[in-house]
């Protein structure tokens, strides 16, 4: 009597078939709409952050101190007050003959007097008539960013409705002005900066610059004007350091 061995192969195909049925079949899930739609909306918004985050960061801000725009049109509204009262005298003192009284100009050492003795003698200055002018005014003010002296010339020996102003204030660190960015920073030293007259009918220019412990602002009607005293400023203001250091 034959007896027949059994197939172990086709035991093993038939226990591997049943194996692989008693296994769960993967569950297949659709990807929802908001999902994709989240997933688009975060990519977006990290593109346009990549692109225009540092324009953002770069954008103007609010000023922290005082800007040289408002010392500016401080200024210029001083000397405007000014001449209003210098036309007014004028009219007053209309003589019978028709001719007016000049206001009295103070000479150039009252000048300088009067002005060292409420800057300390912290800017070194120049003498009026070496540039034209002669002093109507000197007082100690209050200017936006700190307080000092405040000056109002004319051209010399004449009775013109053309006025200077020179203010020397006390810094304190509160002036600002922009970079190249529009990001605001304090005033450098060092540097000059020109702000137009937008106060005055007549135009009209500003130039700011920083000198040791205080702020120098030069009004005039004309740029040119404007530099040519800011230039002999700050020729007197070597001039003196070297005569500090022989």
């Amino acid at each position: 009597m034959t007896i027949e061995e059994p197939d172990l192969r086709e035991d093993a195909d038939a226990e591997a078939q049943t194996e692989a049925r008693g296994r769960a079949a993967p569950e297949r899930r659709d990807t929802s709409g908001p999902a994709i739609a989240a997933t688009v909306a975060l990519v977006l918004f990290s593109v346009f952050i990549g692109v225009f985050g540092p324009r953002l960061g770069n954008r103007p801000q609010a000023p922290a101190g005082v800007t040289l725009v408002e010392l500016a049109e401080a200024m210029v509204s001083r000397s405007q007050a000014h001449l209003v009262e210098s036309r007014a005298g004028r009219v007053l003192g209309m003589g019978d003959g028709g001719s007016s009284r000049d206001d009295d100009g103070m000479s150039d050492e009252e000048f300088e007097q009067r002005l060292d003795s409420i800057t300390d003698a912290g800017v070194a200055l120049v003498q009026p008539a070496d540039l034209g002018l002669e002093a109507m005014s000197v007082q100690r003010v209050r200017l936006p960013g700190g307080t000092g002296g405040f000056a109002v010339l004319r051209s010399l020996g004449q009775r013109s409705d053309t006025l200077t102003a020179i203010a020397v204030i006390e810094d304190e660190d509160r002036f600002t002005v922009y970079d190249r960015y529009g990001r605001p920073i304090a005033m450098p030293e060092g540097e000059i900066f020109s702000v137009a007259d937008r106060v005055s009918l007549d135009s009209g220019t500003v130039e700011v610059y920083r000198a040791g412990g205080y702020v120098v602002a030069v009004y005039a009607r004309t740029l040119e004007d404007a530099r040519r005293i800011v230039a002999a400023l700050r020729r007197a203001e070597v001039e003196r350091a070297a005569r500090g250091t022989s």
